[in-house]
């Protein structure tokens, strides 16, 4: 018998002689005989011509073979005979048919591996890509595979629907990344948080940089336009925090807008995408088409939904369900070659490891997040303004550390873990408040200079709430100013006639 864990693929036994000279080998369903006749076991045999078999010894000659005669994309019998009888008219080579027993005195005089399965089947152990290919073959042999399988299934019965299988045999293309090494494109990703964490805040944050190119937490989306549906904030508390958002960087509102970012509100309406019907068949809404359709035609870096609650009308301990749901989701991500990002709560049993009902919520997305307040360790409890994002999974490749992150005017920004005992993103910080402040004077008319006086800039910062709120004084400010003017971030400018000039520092 055919092991797959040692070189035969044939086992050949004797049985009784029929003629003088006719050595009979039982193979499966196949009963061969030396001088080039078979038959099904039990039945009459039947003559196979001579030349039928040089054919196929000539044809499957030019092919490779396989180690193993189950290995997969391995052809059947039938398959090649069509092949072969595609090649054998390619090259003006008369037959009448290339049969199925031909095939397999071919392999076995040749020592291919063979492993008959019926009356008209067998696994040979030849390359299937190769057996086309090679020969030269004008045919597709993804559609004779299929066609032939698809014959076959019909004549015994089974389910008409298609199954594809793969024939690609190209190196595949680099994974696709909403955020490198973060979120994937094409797949699901859950951001999971106790309700009030910031889960809308945070991934709204994500959809504007995604739309405006900028840094997301340290990282760099793929630019491009956002779909947003949410149920949790109506329309006018979602454009506050868009406003917000944009101001962090120093950008309008309408820029938003403009550069592709698709915000709706569900508050207080139905958002479900799927339903079970009696039969625990899930069933999409018209606004899952709606969305689908949207999707496929505006090609968003990222879609986003909030909440899983408001999308989801199953039972989430039931892992058919579950499966069913995602599956629907990760489809529309293909579809529309796009992460999918779900905010979700976790239940009370889950809120420290950010998990909520069956664990195929975890085997079936390839993303899970989880935003939390900071701990005892973390400075959690001399600062509620702190919290964590932890990467909980990320497919095919490593979990990315976890990030610290302070809630101040309306966003979150990276927080040093501890507070503040990371220089860079202390300075960093230094240098976006210095920013921001010098963006609202300028708005006002308040002009700054970097000459030590009245409208000296770090001094009239140091007194904003802005630089309060970071714990930034005059120094702090002072050298981050230093910093942006050797970054060529800000400049001075001199104003009015020559008998009485006046400077102003200005973002470049």
């Amino acid at each position: 018998m055919h092991d797959e864990h040692t070189s035969t693929a044939v086992e050949v036994s004797t049985a009784t002689l029929q003629e003088p000279d006719d050595e009979l080998h039982t193979i499966g369903a196949f009963t061969v005989c030396t001088n080039g006749l078979t038959a099904p076991r039990g039945g009459r045999r039947s003559p196979v011509p001579r030349k039928e078999i040089e054919i196929a010894k000539n044809f499957l000659s030019k092919c490779l073979r396989t180690r193993w005669a189950r290995d997969p994309g391995s052809p059947s019998a039938t398959i090649l005979c069509d092949l072969v009888n595609e090649w054998a008219l390619d090259c003006n080579q008369y037959t009448d048919g290339i049969s199925v027993g031909a095939i397999i005195v071919a392999s076995l005089e040749l020592g291919i591996p063979c492993v008959p399965k019926g009356e008209r089947d067998a696994l040979i152990g030849v390359n299937f890509q190769d057996a086309c290919l090679g020969t030269n073959l004008p045919i597709d042999p993804g559609k004779v595979q299929n066609d032939v399988w698809q014959r076959y299934a019909k004549e015994a019965g089974c389910l008409e629907t298609d199954i594809k299988f793969m024939n690609e045999t190209a190196p595949p293309p680099p994974r696709e990344w909403a955020v490198p090494d973060h979120i994937l494109k094409r797949q699901v990703t859950l951001l999971y948080g106790e309700g009030a964490i910031g889960k809308s805040l945070l991934i709204l944050q994500l959809a504007c940089s995604t739309v405006l190119s900028r840094e997301w937490l340290g990282c760099h989306p793929e630019a491009g336009p956002v779909m947003y549906l949410g149920a949790e904030d109506d329309e006018v508390e979602l454009r506050h925090r868009l406003h917000d958002i944009a101001a962090h960087y120093n950008e309008p509102y309408s820029a938003l807008i403009e550069n592709g970012l698709l915000a709706s509100s569900y508050a207080g309406q139905d958002m479900t995408l799927a339903r079970f019907d009696s039969d625990g068949n899930l069933v999409p809404t018209p606004l899952f088409h709606a969305l689908s359709g949207w999707a496929q035609i505006l090609r968003p870096v990222v879609i986003i939904l909030d909440t899983l609650n408001d999308i989801f009308d199953g039972d989430e301990n039931n892992r058919g369900q579950v499966a069913a749901f995602v599956g629907l989701l990760r489809s529309l991500a293909m579809n529309a070659n796009c992460a999918v990002i779900v905010n979700a709560h976790p239940s009370q049993s889950g809120s420290s490891s950010g998990t909520s009902g069956s664990t195929a919520w975890h085997g079936k997305v390839r993303g899970r997040l989880h935003l939390r307040a900071a701990n005892k360790d973390e400075g959690g409890l001399t600062d509620p303004e702190v919290r964590v994002l932890e990467y909980k999974k990320v497919q095919y490749g490593p979990l990315p550390p976890k990030v610290m992150l302070r809630y101040q005017n309306g966003v979150f920004v990276p927080e040093a873990p501890g507070g503040s005992t990371d220089s860079q993103i202390v300075e960093q910080r230094a240098e976006q408040v210095f920013l921001d402040l010098l963006d609202r004077f300028t708005r006002q008319g308040r002009n700054v200079t970097d000459k030590k006086g009245t409208t000296y800039a770090p001094a009239c910062f140091a007194k904003e709430k802005e630089a309060t709120s970071e714990k930034l004084n005059k120094k702090a400010l002072a050298e981050a100013m230093l910093r942006l003017f050797e970054g060529r971030k800000i400049r001075v400018v001199t104003e009015g006639p020559p008998s009485k000039p006046r400077s102003r520092i200005v973002e470049t």
